[in-house]
Formats: structure tokens, C-alpha cells, sequence
């Protein structure tokens, strides 16, 4: 499959869905656990019905999408290490793990690299101009 700058902007959209994922999941499953609900599924003392096999279904299902959002970034980073790695010029190397790997902008990237901000997307624009 053919290396574009969405196939490398994927990654950080997984990134930030899986973490969006993993809290929803530590809170589903605090509540589900928690010791004040009644697992009976009768009604409680304050006149509701537990939903603690709810928030179970709901704990599973965030988990089913959590695992194939992880296994379909290992492919996306797989393939994004070999595609930078084919260029011989560190410094667009740097540039291009920086924002599609760490998902850093372009600020932050031209604090870490010492490269001023212009620079970075120069050489972000040059190269997806020159590649496609």
C-alpha cells in the first residue's frame, strides 16, 4: 500500500482515540465495580436499578475497539518507520517521525529540533509536493 501524509496522519488520530478509549474504559469499569452498586439488577435503596452489567457490555465493546484501533497502529507504524527510513536525509527524518509518529506539531517540532518554524513546513510542503 502507498505511503500517504493520511495513511502517517492515521496514527495520531489513533493515538488520540485510544486514550480517549482507555479513560472511558477505567471509568466503566470503576462504576461497574463499585462496591455502593447493588449487582442484583433489582431495584436499589434509592429507587433506581443498577446498570453495572451496562456499563460491562459497554467496558467489553470500548475494549473490542481499543484492541483493533492498537493492532492497526502497529501496521500504520511499521509502515511509516520503513518509509522514513528510505530517506537519506536526517534531517527530514527527524521531521517526519517527530510529526507523524510522536503526532507533535509543527512548533513543538521546530523547539525540539532547533529548526526555526518556516523551515518545518518548508520541508513538510516540499516533500509531500515532491513525493505525489
Amino acid at each position: 500500500m502507498r505511503v500517504t501524509e493520511e495513511r502517517l496522519k492515521k496514527i495520531h488520530k489513533n493515538n488520540i482515540r485510544m486514550k480517549y478509549l482507555s479513560d472511558k474504559y477505567r471509568e466503566k469499569r470503576y462504576h461497574a465495580m463499585s462496591a455502593e452498586i447493588n449487582m442484583s439488577g433489582m431495584p436499589s435503596r434509592i429507587g433506581g436499578k443498577d446498570n453495572a452489567m451496562g456499563d460491562i457490555d459497554e467496558a467489553v465493546d470500548i475494549e473490542t475497539e481499543y484492541r483493533a484501533l492498537f493492532y492497526e497502529n502497529e501496521l500504520l507504524l511499521k509502515e511509516a518507520r520503513r518509509y522514513i527510513a528510505q530517506f537519506p536525509d536526517p534531517i527530514l527524518q527527524m521531521v517526519l517521525e517527530l510529526k507523524y509518529i510522536n503526532g507533535m506539531d509543527e512548533w513543538d517540532i521546530s523547539l525540539e529540533a532547533g529548526i526555526r518554524y518556516k523551515t518545518i513546513i518548508s520541508i513538510l510542503r516540499t516533500h509531500w509536493n515532491n513525493i505525489f
